[in-house]
């Protein structure tokens, strides 16, 4: 039985990550008597880490009784089926049928729910308007970085607790690239005065949570009062034109398409897939800017650490942690953190590797417990 609780994390995670320009229609089947009426939706019960932004619906459901629900013709006629408890409906029967319009957003089991639910609009655009939209942000980038003064440093921050070091130091000299959630501080975003934030985890930075949302208006604050670019995966940018366009005309979109490791951005923008900013994006941004890459922030994830590594209290947003978990329980509990770390550190390693191959040089200025960078502290 689709208990209230889950039905609500479903309802509010697909009024907004399914867009009205994508989606027109949601019918959701009813296997409990809920305490509040399907015909209002004011009269909904908020969720504590749903970000109470009062959005009113984005599309039309229809909600119907399951024990009326022919589920072989609605799935027949259905363009698409999420599935929020996905071992219920993993069985060959159903998989033979109708597997390729199954999406899973099972939150308490799969590691990657918060990936299917913000992804999946710009899954929907046709190759012809990706492959515009991948010109598009190449000209936007080049165009914003020939604005720039000429540098041959790049500094990139982390947030981790070593971060409160970069008031003792002037990073005048060369391309700022900052880490996300360093939004939150004010007081250092002025002083690093960045180039680009960088920004690229479905479900801290682009999800429907109080962290998330915290995050974003933080970004659109410091997007409003500074020439700042963000660099994003791709297929946030429909979500984000949608909900913020101040964050929007400043966004540059980076296409995730391609396999491989993409060191000059200004040749192809490219993602580097790879499960962590650091590598995926900053590493790359910062050495397709310059050949000296200077990394502040990386503190690593120290051998009593009890989840991922440490983060500054100033530079995230320690204490919306919680909204997070409850929203998407299946990552947290669905990652190794000792093994993550030890591939975060072995995929840098293979990076910057490659980058000095070709002529880079890479410097970790704090002390850390990430092997790849306390080679080059």
């Amino acid at each position: 039985m689709l208990r209230e609780e889950e039905f609500l994390d479903a309802f509010y995670k697909a009024n907004f990550f399914l867009l009205p320009n994508y989606v027109k229609n949601v019918i959701i089947p009813i296997a409990f008597i809920p305490s509040f009426n399907l015909n209002n939706y004011d009269s909904f019960p908020r969720l504590e880490y749903v970000a109470n932004v009062n959005l009113p619906p984005n599309i039309n459901f229809h909600f119907i009784d399951k024990s009326a629900f022919r589920i072989g013709k609605t799935f027949w006629e259905s363009d698409y089926i999420f599935i929020w408890k996905w071992e219920a409906w993993k069985q060959p029967y159903w998989i033979s049928l109708f597997f390729n319009k199954f999406i899973n957003v099972d939150r308490k089991n799969n590691t990657w729910e918060g990936w299917n639910w913000a992804d999946f609009c710009y899954k929907l655009l046709i190759s012809e308007r990706k492959e515009a939209h991948r010109r598009l942000n190449q000209n936007k980038f080049l165009k914003y970085i020939e604005s720039l003064k000429v540098y041959d440093k790049s500094y990139i921050f982390g947030t981790g607790p070593s971060l409160e070091d970069a008031y003792d130091i002037d990073f005048a000299d060369g391309y700022r690239i900052v880490c996300n959630t360093i939004v939150k501080n004010e007081l250092l975003i002025n002083h690093i005065n960045p180039h680009f934030i960088v920004a690229a985890d479905a479900i801290h930075h682009f999800g429907n949570t109080n962290h998330a949302y915290r995050f974003r208006k933080d970004l659109e604050n410091v997007i409003l009062k500074k020439d700042i670019r963000l660099l994003i995966p791709d297929l946030f940018s429909p979500l984000l034109e949608y909900y913020h366009p101040v964050i929007y005309k400043k966004t540059i979109s980076v296409r995730t398409d391609l396999q491989g490791v993409f060191l000059d951005l200004k040749k192809k923008l490219a993602y580097t897939n790879q499960p962590n900013i650091l590598n995926s994006m900053l590493l790359p941004l910062g050495t397709s800017l310059s050949n000296n890459i200077y990394l502040l922030g990386f503190d690593g994830r120290a051998p009593d650490a009890e989840l991922f590594w440490k983060n500054s209290a100033e530079n995230s947003y320690i204490e919306l942690k919680s909204s997070l978990v409850e929203a998407h329980p299946g990552f947290f509990e669905g990652i190794d953190y000792e093994e993550y770390a030890d591939m975060q550190s072995i995929s840098a390693e293979k990076i910057m590797t490659f980058g000095e191959s070709i002529g880079n040089k890479y410097y970790c200025l704090n002390q850390t417990h990430i092997p790849a960078l306390h080679k080059r502290q």
